[in-house]
């Protein structure tokens, strides 16, 4: 496996490894996480792909980006894209990485998309942050950060990718976090959500929505909607860490969507 790093032009370093050759496959962690979180499916994805992934900005082996916001991490993603080289990458992105996949799928011409448990209705999620909000802001961020995990799904993973997790989380950027949270801690629902849609209506390519949990039918009437490319698959049960769950049966689906993709 290949490792680098890509200095773009606002000064931020992001550290990246790829491994395999073919159509390149772009992938995207969650929020605290790091590209490690992908290792149980790179090997399968890079039998016929080449699989680029990257420590988000403020992650990992990656330097701090001095706005944490949507669009500033969006925007970055996007300078590394030109600046590979990378032509229609399919975009797989978990959680806030399939946020900023949707948000990087018409700039980047992208030839797929996989969105990983991001669902852009976020009314529960916007609970949980505002109930656990004075203990993000305080001292008890770290434990706020494991408890938020473990009542997303986190348990239902193994004991050493639950540890894994936890040890992301000891090591997140508290400032980061809030920034980024901001919107969900000032506005409603559906202004979060209005936020999102003008990206998703521009999306063209196939578009692939797999949930954890069922987003229930007003969400997939809304998103099959403003996306008529989108496909919406529910691993019932299985909670925000889909991949992590059953990485195999993950990267068999997504080498599927990957070749119905490449000739739609």
């Amino acid at each position: 496996m290949k490792a680098g790093i890509v200095e773009l032009g606002c000064g931020v370093r992001i550290a990246y490894d790829e491994v395999g050759s073919g159509k390149p496959v772009l992938l995207i962690h969650g929020l605290s996480e790091s590209r490690g979180a992908w290792d149980e499916v790179t090997p399968s994805l890079a039998r016929d792909h080449r699989v680029i992934r990257i420590d988000l900005p403020s992650h990992g082996a990656s330097s701090d980006l001095p706005r944490g916001e949507r669009l500033a991490l969006a925007e970055s993603i996007g300078e590394f894209v030109r600046r590979l080289e990378l032509v229609s990458p399919h975009l797989i992105g978990h959680s806030l990485g399939g946020l900023l996949v949707t948000l990087l799928a018409a700039p980047v011409r992208a030839a797929s998309v996989v969105n990983v448990d991001q669902p852009f209705f976020m009314g529960p999620f916007i609970a949980l942050v505002r109930e656990l909000e004075p203990r993000l802001r305080g001292s008890d961020f770290v434990a706020a950060m494991n408890e938020m995990t473990d009542r997303m799904g986190g348990h239902r993973v193994t004991s050493r990718v639950h540890d894994e997790l936890r040890q992301y989380r000891a090591k997140a950027r508290q400032d980061f976090v809030l920034s980024l949270w901001r919107p969900l801690l000032t506005q409603d629902e559906q202004a979060v959500t209005a936020m999102v849609e003008p990206h998703l209506k521009q999306i063209r390519c196939p578009y692939l929505a797999l949930h954890g949990e069922e987003p229930g039918a007003a969400y997939r009437e809304w998103l099959t909607r403003v996306v008529p490319t989108a496909e919406i698959e529910v691993w019932d049960g299985f909670g925000h860490w889909l991949h992590r769950v059953d990485p195999e049966r993950f990267a068999t689906r997504i080498r599927d969507f990957l070749g119905s993709a490449a000739v739609s």
